[in-house]
């Protein structure tokens, strides 16, 4: 497949598409869109993202964390490098951004990036080391994942046994010791549960946000005084807007970094409780 970097422009965040499975992070990190919505409201110019137009939608393949962290700022527009492909192009982009820059993939993220390619009929096809070298991945990482999904099949084991009665029978032994198959992995290649509570979120704050300027509007259509005063009222109401924003996303940082510092303490607390047992132990069994 080929694609064509067409155009950087401008995009408005309703026009692009999040929801063609051009998603390959085992999932969204909302404590990186706080910062990024932090630093954007704070003045910050982030890299344009990518999305691949096939002349009717525009699908976004690198720059899941920017498209939430300007949508929460109530951003209109994000800068985009435009490519021209299909859904298809874009999802084969997707597997293997993100390998040089922004966010750092976790080992969850890059199985699910050679997942998405072993799993389709097509990419399937393709030898190991083309699909490492799509996905920046090593080979052995992905001779191992090809292996959990073969099908293994076995020829049964059996053993012939003699009861006190003289009979004969067999038993089959194949299984024994053996755990149950489980059933190869179904790869998620749209968002998670949580992602698509928070873009629901988003979304009614989108709302939320219109509908308290169409009443800002209102309020100062019927307020008593001149155009002049009008005009000031209209810019006052605006730049109050922007600082609750500015605020909101301060207040959204910090409850992520808080909520961080109480998971580590948490963690901290069964560490020493489980040093404090081994001590209380070894104090016994020295006694």
């Amino acid at each position: 497949m080929r694609h064509v970097k067409e155009n950087d422009m401008k995009l408005r965040l309703s026009q692009i598409r999040i929801d063609g499975g051009t998603q390959p992070r085992d999932s969204i990190d909302q404590n990186v869109v706080s910062e990024y919505n932090h630093a954007l409201m704070n003045g910050a110019v982030f890299p344009a993202i990518d999305v691949f137009f096939d002349g009717i939608n525009y699908y976004l393949a690198d720059g899941f964390h920017r498209y939430f962290a300007h949508k929460s700022a109530v951003a209109p527009e994000i800068e985009a490098n435009i490519h021209t492909g299909t859904k298809r192009d874009a999802v084969l982009f997707s597997v293997g951004v993100n390998d040089k820059h922004g966010l750092r993939r976790t080992q969850a993220d890059k199985r699910k990036a050679v997942l998405i390619l072993l799993t389709d009929e097509e990419w399937s096809q393709w030898s190991d080391r083309e699909i490492a070298n799509k996905c920046h991945v090593s080979h052995p990482f992905v001779s191992k994942i090809r292996e959990e999904l073969a099908p293994t099949e076995e020829k049964p084991k059996e053993k012939k046994f003699t009861n006190k009665q003289g009979n004969t029978s067999v038993m089959k032994t194949g299984n024994i010791g053996k755990k149950k198959e489980e059933p190869a992995p179904e790869i998620d290649t749209e968002f998670g549960e949580e992602d698509k509570v928070h873009e629901l979120e988003l979304n009614l704050k989108d709302l939320a946000d219109e509908n308290a300027k169409l009443n800002d509007r209102l309020a100062v259509k019927v307020m008593d005084g001149t155009a002049e005063e009008k005009k000031l009222a209209t810019q006052t109401i605006e730049e109050l807007r922007q600082r609750v924003h500015v605020l909101e996303a301060e207040n959204d940082v910090l409850k992520a970094s808080l909520s961080t510092q109480m998971s580590k303490n948490a963690e901290m607390v069964k560490q020493l409780m489980y040093y404090k047992k081994r001590v209380e132990r070894l104090e016994k069994a020295a006694a």
